[in-house]
């Protein structure tokens, strides 16, 4: 089971949501739902650097995707950051990202090492 815990900087628009444990798409789905429950921020960092992926498959990254855009009028037009720090969570991430293209997501979307290259891009243009 997969523990979810979010840090918010509403000055900067950011919330990084860390998740730990083995997660299941179920899970994910589930934080993605309460986040938008919530006051969402602008920008969004998803740190799944110490999540267990193995659960995981092509069609959960596209039921994830699917349940992002249904809230995507609740959020500015911010971007989202995945960090991932193996290649099974690298590449599910790229997964979502090219969802999200394919679907004309409002929002861009990255996937990245290292958190350092993931807030760089975030804040980029501001």
């Amino acid at each position: 089971m997969a523990s979810f815990s979010l840090v918010i900087n509403r000055e900067r628009q950011l919330t990084r949501v860390q998740v730990h444990g083995r997660v299941t798409a179920d899970e994910l789905i589930g934080a993605i739902r309460s986040y938008y429950d919530g006051e969402p921020t602008d920008h969004v960092l998803w740190d799944v650097r110490d999540a267990d992926l193995t659960l995981l498959h092509a069609a959960d990254v596209k039921s994830i995707e699917m349940e992002t855009l249904q809230y995507a009028d609740k959020r500015g037009t911010g971007r989202t950051a995945i960090v991932a720090r193996d290649d099974l969570g690298f590449g599910l991430g790229r997964m979502f990202d090219t969802y999200q293209e394919l679907d004309a997501s409002p929002r861009s979307h990255r996937t990245f090492k290292t958190i350092e290259e993931a807030y760089k891009w975030l804040f980029q243009d501001r």
